[in-house]
């Protein structure tokens, strides 16, 4: 991993487009903060391999690391990679659907996931969300709209998490009223993202049938994520 920061650091400093300069600068933070964090999370599940969030945590690092990494390819290539890299929808929707089933389920366990775990899980739906909108398909004016509904879900995730800690500091056996208000408004939040994605979606469709039909996939199936109710 050292060589490897070295050379992705010759690589942007060559960079002289400043957004894809900025996208390798963030993933190589992500990579760099994520190894000790892969490493111990890893210790932790062999030492509790019965434990469900010692798993969690540690899929959630590694799914951020693996997208950094495919950051990276990208940029490197100056090309998307085929195949199992490609940013999907569905890979937002089913991001956003997860995310939203382990908010509601705080309401029945407040001990069961760390806060680590749904913090990185947002974020690895609002980097497959911008990097899905940063494309020819989303008008400069759309994509500050998604932008700032990943900022409000982000925001909204922050002050849930905060009612969560607290509720646990309190020994609370269930959802306390400000972290019900806070499930709710998260909930809101991640939904009017999917929604607003909705339109890109659309637009993209004729290359993303392709991708799917190589893929062996449905295309009606994996549209259907766009128009399913919150």
């Amino acid at each position: 991993m050292v060589e490897f920061a070295h050379l992705t650091g010759d690589r942007q400093n060559d960079l002289k487009d400043e957004n894809k300069k900025a996208r390798m600068a963030a993933a190589r933070a992500v990579l760099e903060k994520c190894t000790m964090m892969l490493l111990t999370a890893s210790k932790t599940c062999l030492r509790h391999p019965d434990c469900e969030s010692a798993r969690i945590n540690k899929d959630a690092v590694f799914h951020r690391m693996r997208f950094a990494l495919e950051q990276v390819i990208e940029i490197v290539t100056d090309a998307r990679p085929c195949g199992e890299t490609k940013v999907l929808p569905l890979s937002i929707y089913t991001g956003i659907k997860n995310f939203k089933s382990n908010v509601e389920g705080l309401r029945e366990g407040l001990y069961l996931l760390p806060h680590q775990a749904l913090s990185g899980q947002l974020e690895a739906v609002v980097e497959r969300t911008e990097d899905f909108t940063d494309s020819a398909y989303t008008s400069h004016e759309h994509r500050e709209g998604i932008l700032q509904l990943c900022q409000l879900a982000r925001q909204d995730t922050d002050q849930l998490i905060a009612a969560w800690m607290e509720a646990q500091s309190l020994n609370a056996k269930e959802a306390t009223e400000e972290m019900e208000l806070s499930i709710l408004k998260t909930c809101q939040s991640v939904y009017e993202l999917r929604r607003e994605v909705s339109p890109v979606t659309l637009r993209s469709y004729p290359e993303c049938f392709t991708v799917w039909h190589a893929k062996g996939f449905s295309p009606r199936a994996e549209m259907s994520g766009v128009f399913c109710t919150p």
